[in-house]
């Protein structure tokens, strides 16, 4: 009986996860979300390539004429991706730089200072619950709300688009058998 439940457990799992992963891929939007105080965008890419997504931020963020922040931290490597995500950027005419920081660092001065004339704010994939868990309650994220209340443009793949959601899903338990 144990081993039926596990079973059945994991093809649900398994199936949420394929669902979850077409929407995911599939989801790409921009938009203006004006609630009569906001005149920001938000750009969002599901997961896979991201060039579509990033390409928009770039003119939504003023083109050539805009300073976007990369933000890597939820990826495993931000020290790595950092720089791999403003070349991205900076090979399409456009100021770039990135912040990584540990847990309980995003409001030192030298971080918020990074946030300065920015015009567009850049997540990369990778925890959602990392830039969840380490934004929540910041400075650092009541600025980055600030600019896209005042026409800024916040966006993201995969996690880094996962975590602008009201309700977000984590990561899921992996189910093993024994």
């Amino acid at each position: 009986m144990e081993k039926a439940i596990k079973t059945c457990t994991r093809s649900l799992l398994r199936n949420f996860a394929v669902i979850i992963g077409i929407g995911l891929v599939c989801a790409f939007t921009y938009g203006n979300y004006d609630n009569g105080t906001t005149t920001g965008y938000l750009v969002m890419n599901g997961g896979g390539g991201h060039a579509t997504a990033r390409d928009k931020l770039i003119e939504l963020a003023g083109g050539s004429q805009g300073k976007v922040l990369v933000v890597p931290f939820a990826a495993d490597d931000p020290e790595k991706q950092g720089p791999i995500r403003v070349k991205e950027f900076t090979d399409r005419g456009v100021s770039a730089d990135y912040v990584a920081f540990g847990r309980g660092e995003a409001d030192l001065p030298e971080n918020l200072r990074k946030l300065d004339g920015v015009t567009g704010v850049w997540f990369s994939g990778g925890s959602q619950s990392k830039l969840r868990n380490w934004l929540h309650g910041t400075v650092f994220l009541e600025r980055i709300k600030e600019l896209y209340r005042n026409g800024g443009v916040i966006g993201g793949y995969s996690a880094g688009a996962a975590v602008m959601s009201e309700i977000m899903i984590p990561r899921p338990p992996i189910v093993t058998e024994h």
